[in-house]
C-alpha cells in the first residue's frame, strides 16, 4: 500500500474506476501503452498517477497525468493505481505542465505555451499564499518575484525564489530557454491563433514573430491568422521585408569596394572623396587617396 502526505498532495492507493480520464488533450498512443503494461508487468509501476480530486461526496478524481500509466494498469487487470492527489487545481496543473514539459518531444511552440501558463500558475499560487494566510513566502502584488511573507513583511533573501529559478529547478530547463519561452508563449496568447505545428512553430519564427506584433500589429495578425489556417508563412521574412532598406543593407567586402571605386568616374570619385572628408591625390587621371589595388 502506497501512503504518505504533504500540505499540498498526499499518496494512496485509488480505484480505477473513480477516475476521469475523459479531458486530455492528446490520445493514448496504443503501441506506448502496451510497452508501458509490459514494463509494468515485469518491474510494477515505479511512478503513480497524479490526480486532482473533484468531488470529496463522491470521491471523484480528474486524471492530472499518468494516461498511458493509466490504461496500461487497466490492461493488466488491475482495480486501484498509486497516485498522488491534489486538493488545489491550481498545484495540480502547476505539477502536469512540469511533467509534460520534461517531455523531448514538445515542440517550440508547446514548450512557450507550457512555460506562459507556468508563469500565470505561479504568480496566482503567490498570490492566494499572501490572501489565505500563513508563512509561506509570496509575491508582492506589485512585483513578479516571490520575495515577500503573507503577513506582508518582506522574506529574507535565501527564502526569495524568482519563477525563472523555480522552474529550473523543476524542470532542468535552462533560465534563459525559460524566460524566452514565457515571451514566446506571450506573443501566441496574443494572437489568439492555435500556432502549434504550424510553419511558424519554430524558435526563430516565434522570436521574429514577438518583434513583429510590436513592429508591425496588422502584419502580426495578418501572418498568425494564415498560419493557422494552414498556410506555410514566415515571421522572419515578413519582418525582413519591413525593416528599413539601411539596415537590410548586406556586408559589402573590400574587393568588392576596390572594385566600385574603380570603376567611377573622376567626377564620382572627387563627390566621394568630398563626402567621407578626405583630400584626394591626383595620378595622372585617377584620383586616389592612396594606392588603391
Amino acid at each position: 500500500m502506497w501512503a504518505g502526505s504533504r500540505d499540498d498532495y498526499w499518496l494512496r492507493d485509488i480505484e480505477i474506476d473513480l477516475i476521469n480520464a475523459a479531458d486530455r488533450q492528446r490520445p493514448v498512443d496504443r503501441q506506448k501503452m502496451e510497452a508501458l503494461a509490459r514494463s509494468i508487468e515485469e518491474i510494477g509501476l515505479r511512478t503513480p498517477l497524479t490526480l486532482e480530486l473533484e468531488s470529496v461526496e463522491d470521491e471523484a478524481y480528474r486524471l492530472v497525468t499518468g494516461a498511458h500509466r493509466l490504461e496500461a494498469c487497466r490492461r493488466l487487470g488491475w482495480t486501484k493505481v498509486p497516485a498522488f492527489i491534489f486538493n488545489s487545481e491550481v498545484d495540480a496543473r502547476l505539477w502536469e505542465i512540469d511533467e509534460n514539459l520534461m517531455r523531448a518531444e514538445l515542440t517550440p511552440a508547446q514548450i512557450a505555451q507550457h512555460l506562459a501558463l507556468r508563469k500565470e500558475l505561479f504568480q496566482e499560487r503567490c498570490n492566494n499564499s499572501v490572501i489565505t494566510g500563513g508563512n509561506d513566502v509570496s509575491t508582492h502584488p506589485h512585483e513578479n518575484v516571490t520575495g515577500y511573507l503573507s503577513d506582508g513583511r518582506r522574506a529574507p533573501p535565501q527564502n526569495q525564489k524568482q519563477f525563472a529559478a523555480d522552474t529550473a529547478e523543476k524542470t532542468g530547463l535552462s533560465k534563459q530557454h525559460i524566460n524566452q519561452s514565457v515571451r514566446r508563449g506571450r506573443t501566441m496568447k496574443a494572437s489568439g491563433r492555435d500556432l502549434v505545428g504550424t510553419s511558424l512553430d519554430k524558435a526563430t519564427e516565434l522570436d521574429a514573430l514577438t518583434k513583429l506584433k510590436e513592429q508591425s500589429p496588422d502584419r502580426f495578425r495578418e501572418i498568425t491568422a494564415l498560419a493557422a489556417a494552414g498556410e506555410k508563412v514566415s515571421a522572419v521574412k515578413v519582418l525582413e521585408a519591413i525593416r528599413p532598406a539601411s539596415k537590410r543593407a548586406k556586408a559589402v567586402s573590400v574587393s568588392e569596394l576596390v572594385d566600385r571605386f574603380n570603376s567611377l568616374s573622376l567626377a564620382d570619385r572627387q563627390t566621394f572623396f568630398e563626402r567621407i572628408g578626405v583630400k584626394p591625390i591626383y595620378v595622372g587621371d585617377r584620383a586616389s587617396s592612396g594606392p588603391v589595388s
